[in-house]
């Protein structure tokens, strides 16, 4: 079963957009998609992985192998609601 997670990155000053390009270019399986966000948190990572495998040495060990990380929070997500699984039909039930 896969387990989605959520990594806020703070980057080094200035370097959120090089950060960035490099985690993305690293084509890293398990990171689905990287965000540029305002505030506290340079970047925002949407990550799957299986289950079973242990976040913090799977992915977060990774992570710090960039150059530019000051600091990351990691926050686990748990049910999905897509909306493409609701219609208006939906609501006359």
């Amino acid at each position: 079963m896969m387990q989605r997670f959520f990594i806020f990155v703070q980057a080094a000053t200035g370097k959120a957009s090089e950060l960035g390009v490099a985690i993305a270019k690293s084509r890293i399986s398990y990171i689905k998609d990287i965000s540029s966000i305002s505030g506290k948190w340079d970047l925002l990572l949407r990550v799957e992985i299986d289950g079973r495998r242990d976040v913090s040495q799977d992915v977060i060990s990774q992570l710090f192998r960039f150059p530019n990380i000051v600091k990351t929070k990691t926050v686990v997500a748990y049910a999905v609601y897509d909306p493409a699984d609701y219609t208006l039909e939906d609501d006359f039930d």
